[in-house]
């Protein structure tokens, strides 16, 4: 009978300003990562449309459990920190999206689309690194 594993979790610093933010990644399957790869970029004839912003934000959406020393403004004002365990409350959910001006479901939604996109290019970075020592 096969066992369930837990796959090891990957913790990505991001700089913002003085600070540094840790986005807590469970590790992708090689499918997931292989999607990721071939979404960046879609092909019509002879027409090549770059997706790599949407491509990345949606890859790390995956793959995000945890977000590390990050903070959230609420409906009140009030600055709270943001992680796993923020509960959004209705109010908390419809500021955000105002302010934001995209649909905010969950706390996943609050963490910065910049962070995300740096956070998946070091997958894009990996690839480009195995795929180069494959050769030697």
């Amino acid at each position: 009978m096969p066992v369930a594993s837990f796959r090891k979790s990957i913790r990505i610093r991001v700089i913002v300003g003085d600070e540094t933010v840790v986005l807590v990644c469970r590790q992708p399957t090689g499918a997931e990562v292989s999607k990721f790869l071939s979404e960046r970029f879609t092909q019509k004839g002879r027409k090549i449309t770059n997706h790599h912003g949407e491509a990345r934000v949606a890859f790390i959406n995956r793959i995000l459990i945890d977000v590390e020393n990050a903070t959230y403004e609420n409906a009140d004002g009030q600055m709270l920190p943001l992680n796993a365990q923020t509960s959004l409350t209705e109010g908390d959910l419809a500021y955000a999206s105002r302010i934001l001006d995209i649909p905010v479901r969950d706390w996943k939604d609050l963490v910065n689309a910049s962070w995300k996109a740096t956070a998946a290019m070091t997958f894009e970075e990996s690839q480009v690194e195995d795929e180069g020592s494959q050769g030697n």
